[in-house]
């Protein structure tokens, strides 16, 4: 995977600055440490991003869900068994429905119909 390529999807940036970000500070910190560091420098990283172009934009509306897609609900003959959302539990969860958010806006800023998004 080449960081540095023009023509690279924004995930694979994303993929590519959260590895060398963690691979530069990890023998700083403890391991507890780490996987905190992480997490803030996964945010912090998601925070800078800005759109330039559409078909990124679009991309990330596609791929990121509103709802958590883990929240479901099965009703057996007896009893209905529910698994609950674990999307808050995700430390990257907020970060990445405001990225989506963020995406929204720039498509709407464009006149770009979002209600295929949502």
């Amino acid at each position: 995977m080449v960081c540095v390529s023009k023509n690279s999807l924004t995930a694979e940036k994303i993929f590519c600055m959260l590895i060398f970000s963690y691979l530069e500070k990890e023998t700083e910190m403890q391991s507890v440490q780490g996987v905190y560091f992480l997490k803030k420098i996964a945010n912090e990283k998601l925070a800078t991003i800005r759109f330039k172009r559409m078909i990124s934009a679009q991309l990330t509306c596609i791929l990121v869900p509103f709802q958590c897609p883990f929240d479901r609900t099965f009703d057996l003959v007896f009893c209905k068994i529910s698994i609950p959302p674990l999307c808050k539990i995700n430390p990257l969860y907020d970060g990445v429905i405001a990225l989506k958010v963020s995406a929204l806006k720039f498509l709407e800023e464009r006149n770009i119909d979002t209600a295929k998004y949502q």
